[in-house]
């Protein structure tokens, strides 16, 4: 999976993929979805100095 966030003049987004196979693609969706909610409950410090670190 990758996930990085982006911006254009003012507004922000997440970009996330994940390669999968057929045969597993609702699960590989219910994990992507999974992360992205998980993003509510807020981010550690280190997660928040990496993202600093890469844009």
């Amino acid at each position: 999976m990758y996930a990085a966030p982006n911006g254009i003049k003012g507004y922000s987004y997440l970009t996330a993929y994940a390669g999968t196979t057929p045969e597993r693609a609702d699960e590989t969706l219910r994990v992507v979805q999974a992360e992205v909610a998980r993003l509510a409950e807020g981010v550690s410090e280190e997660e928040l100095e990496r993202t600093r670190i890469g844009l």
